[in-house]
């Protein structure tokens, strides 16, 4: 099989979460494949070893290499409710096809009703997201909710079967709660950017729970690449030069370090510690 294509038999295809759902259609790309992508300039770029792969893809997002990821890309089928896929579609790197609602009766998608233990208060530290509390009267809050959506789908059942009104006009009376279906494109680059930035603790709630989705599949289909994504992008840090400052350095760690730490990896953490030592020299 071609190290650019992978086999879907075994893979676990949809996945979902409380506000719909995310389906893998196809994936183009594997570890080995970009390996072998970011080799161009070597005479020989024939498969190598997971061992030889996984450290030229650990070199890679360490660094923000990431060209050779372009050259992967998975195409996924979501259901999510509209005011989802409005934010969703703020990345623009990738190809959407979403269904219009000119031809289907898409009220048959039906809508996104929260849990109670999703009604959630605003977050006082910050003008938008959620607190983790539920308000109150969230069951109200519920019951009410749902018999709104219900009455727009039935307004817009009754403009397009009982007044014969063109579904692309009818659509206008559905609210951002109703459930939309859509395929997304993306480059294994801009997919890991996009799990970097929607599974963040800031990020939206519902967001969340798709990134997590993808990020499952993606462990699947680039087990390598998504091992080394967790630990170098999803699960560091990053420290500004006056942050810098005020760090302190474990002499007796940083020794006890060269041994569980490749050679290069092990240089890597010296020319750090080195950065930290000269900003506390300047203040």
């Amino acid at each position: 099989m071609p190290i650019h294509q992978q086999d879907l038999s075994s893979h676990t295809h949809r996945i979902d979460v409380s506000s719909g759902f995310v389906e893998l259609v196809s994936v183009n790309g594997t570890d080995a494949g970009i390996d072998t992508v970011a080799r161009v300039e070597f005479e020989s770029t024939d498969p190598r070893m997971p061992n030889d792969v996984d450290s030229l893809l650990s070199y890679m997002l360490r660094h923000a290499h990431t060209s050779p990821f372009e050259f992967a890309n998975m195409t996924l089928k979501v259901r999510c409710p509209v005011f989802v896929a409005r934010q969703w579609f703020r990345h623009r790197t990738g190809h959407f096809s979403e269904v219009s609602g000119r031809y289907k009766d898409v009220a048959e998608l039906g809508a996104y009703a929260p849990t109670v233990e999703a009604l959630r208060g605003k977050a006082p530290n910050r003008k938008q997201g959620s607190a983790d509390e539920q308000i109150s009267d969230a069951a109200d809050v519920q019951r009410k909710w749902s018999e709104y959506y219900q009455r727009g789908e039935e307004l817009y059942h009754a403009f397009v079967y009982d007044h014969g009104l063109s579904k692309e006009v009818a659509r206008g009376v559905l609210l951002q709660s109703n459930f939309t279906e859509f395929y997304f494109q993306l480059d294994l680059h801009n997919m890991l950017n996009f799990v970097r930035l929607r599974a963040h603790s800031t990020a939206q709630f519902h967001m969340v729970e798709y990134a997590d989705a993808i990020k499952r599949l993606i462990a699947v289909c680039f087990p390598i690449t998504h091992r080394n994504f967790v630990n170098h992008v999803l699960h560091s840090v990053r420290f500004s030069a006056d942050e810098l400052s005020v760090l302190r350095v474990d002499d007796a760690a940083l020794k006890s370090a060269s041994i569980r730490l490749s050679k290069g990896r092990y240089t890597e953490l010296l020319e750090k510690v080195s950065k930290i030592r000269e900003s506390q020299n300047k203040t």
